[in-house]
């Protein structure tokens, strides 16, 4: 008799210590993880330094007179980005995130920090780095896309027919033959013209 009440207690007794190791083990996890993230009412306007490129930032933090803006614009045709970098106007300084995104609408507003505010667009184009050959009116046309839109804009005509160019070459005129630099433009067009 007194074996089988000695076997409870301790089954009883380490049973015990299990549930009280893992409501420890709970207790931790959850002070822990619920510590992570802010409470809504936490944030005032005393997180002036705060740096990041969370909403509350852009709420809070605003540009100052060093401030830089980056404009990124990566052309889906190549898959480049150019990316320019300018001094912030005496207008921006002073603003938040969201009165940035209003200032450039056009533009997805991809970082903020008082420091620097970094926007991005897709152009569905080639970038200016590069010149594309089409036919224009049976001659073939030099082009050089426009860096705010990609879109064509004529920098020479060719006396080349588009006739005299083989079929593989045709279809990549057609499709708009973009090459590097002004000297491969200049070493091709020798080759269709002899």
């Amino acid at each position: 008799m007194f074996t089988h009440k000695s076997k409870r207690t301790v089954f009883l007794f380490s049973g015990l210590i299990v549930l009280l190791v893992l409501i420890a083990f709970s207790f931790g996890y959850l002070t822990r993880t619920s510590g992570k993230r802010p409470r809504e009412d936490s944030l005032t306007e005393n997180t002036d330094t705060e740096k990041g490129t969370g909403d509350e930032a852009r709420e809070v933090s605003k540009t100052g007179p060093d401030s830089v803006l980056v404009f990124k614009r990566y052309y889906t045709r190549c898959k480049h980005t150019v990316k320019e970098e300018k001094d912030m106007d005496n207008g921006d300084i002073g603003k938040t995130g969201k009165q940035m995104k209003r200032a450039f609408p056009e533009w997805e507003l991809a970082k903020f920090t008082p420091e620097k505010v970094t926007f991005r667009k897709n152009i569905d184009g080639y970038c200016p780095n590069h010149y594309v050959i089409k036919a224009k009116e049976g001659y073939l046309v030099i082009y050089r896309p426009k860096k705010d839109t990609g879109k064509l804009e004529a920098v020479e005509e060719s006396n080349i027919p588009y006739q005299w160019l083989s079929p593989e070459m045709k279809e990549q005129v057609d499709k708009g033959l973009a090459v590097d630099s002004r000297e491969e433009v200049e070493r091709l067009m020798e080759n269709l013209e002899s």
